[in-house]
């Protein structure tokens, strides 16, 4: 994988698993970071990790089957880091 210096990336579903593994080899790669879950304890972690690393990162504590919590979030993601280049759509939503 080429090298992603300062390029913005939006993971959801961060706070474990895929998207903190993602989260945690993007950050190696010069990746900036937007991480989002309903899961603080994991989110926090998961920016321990690549704070650890040297990346810019922003955690947002965000439920994806609200519509109107996902549209702050983008707003909020666009307003911290002028713009996305990357996004990890990891999240799940259990009915």
């Amino acid at each position: 994988m080429k090298k992603l210096n300062d390029r913005v990336a939006v993971i959801t579903g961060a706070a474990s698993g895929i998207g903190a593994a993602l989260a945690v080899k993007l950050a190696e790669r010069g990746c900036r970071l937007a991480i989002s879950d309903i899961d603080e304890a994991g989110l926090d972690e998961t920016d321990r990790r690549v704070a650890s690393i040297g990346a810019d990162c922003s955690q947002h504590i965000v439920d994806v089957s609200d519509r109107i919590a996902v549209e702050r979030f983008a707003a909020d993601v666009n307003d911290r880091h002028g713009g996305v280049n990357l996004i990890i759509n990891n999240a799940g939503v259990t009915v």
